[in-house]
């Protein structure tokens, strides 16, 4: 019938539809712009529209975003959706650089790029920026992590949970997959009483090493000089690679950096972590 299809005439005669508008099936709606489609008298883009996703009156539940006509994770700042889930790509080994990019099994992901774990990590000298995995996959296991703040916690008890033969000092800005600093030495090393005094240190394994049960426990690069006051607060040649937590009446009690980031007392946006292993 004409009547289903004149704008004029639309359903019954001289029933005159709006400019805009068509008539379709005997009924006035609008004319909607190429690549959209007319859902509840609105054009909408189908494929964008988290109300009519991929067509009209396909809702995405709350998180969700319409993209290319389907519902998925709003995914935060930094993270990719890939399998449903949102995961950093720079870190992620089953998605390392992109979706379903996976790394082998003796394989960690760091900036987006499959690195090959080292085996039995040791390396010399104070480190900087390594990934957590380099270190647990390298055959450290942590046996002691507080935020900075954190006091109060007796040195015999971090000591009898970290007692294989090696030690690892290391910070971090708190839950980073990656260290910000450390160094390892034997365990007699890196606890080797130092006393109370400013400037004594145990050199071993590349690192100025010093500890006293009331006064500090950290590290600095091999042949530079300390001041520990009570933590070492002295800059030298390299104070990237210095590390140092206060100590006192046999207890750990807060500290103060974690390379060239200092005065770290009172921070719980940084923590202090021991490994070991044997």
């Amino acid at each position: 019938m004409e009547t289903d299809y004149d704008p004029a005439n639309c359903g019954s005669c001289a029933k005159v539809c709006a400019q805009g508008q068509v008539c379709s099936a005997g009924a006035c709606a609008l004319q909607c712009a190429g690549g959209t489609t007319l859902c509840a008298n609105a054009c909408v883009d189908t494929k964008t529209n988290p109300a009519h996703c991929g067509g009209c009156s396909k809702p995405c539940v709350q998180g969700q975003v319409c993209s290319n006509g389907a519902c998925a994770l709003q995914c935060a700042g930094g993270t990719t959706l890939c399998s449903n889930l949102c995961v950093d790509i720079k870190n992620d080994p089953a998605n390392c650089g992109g979706c379903a990019k996976a790394c082998g099994n003796d394989q960690y992901c760091t900036a987006s790029a499959c690195k090959t774990i080292p085996v039995g990590y040791e390396p010399v000298g104070p480190q900087q920026s390594v990934p957590v995995l380099t270190v647990t996959n390298g055959g450290w296991a942590q046996c002691y992590k507080a935020y900075y703040n954190a006091s109060g916690t007796a040195l015999s008890t971090v000591l009898a949970a970290c007692n294989r033969s090696k030690l690892m000092l290391a910070c971090r800005p708190t839950n980073s997959a990656t260290l910000a600093l450390l160094a390892w030495a034997p365990r007699v090393e890196v606890i080797f009483d130092t006393g109370n005094n400013y400037t004594d240190t145990n050199t071993a394994n590349g690192a100025a090493w010093y500890y006293y049960t009331s006064r500090s426990w950290g590290f600095a690069r091999e042949a530079e000089t300390v001041y520990k006051n009570s933590c070492d607060t002295n800059s030298g040649t390299y104070p990237q690679l210095r590390l140092c937590w206060h100590t006192s009446a046999n207890n750990m009690s807060g500290g103060w950096r974690c390379g060239s980031t200092i005065d770290l007392n009172a921070s719980t946006a940084w923590e202090k972590i021991v490994y070991h292993k044997d």
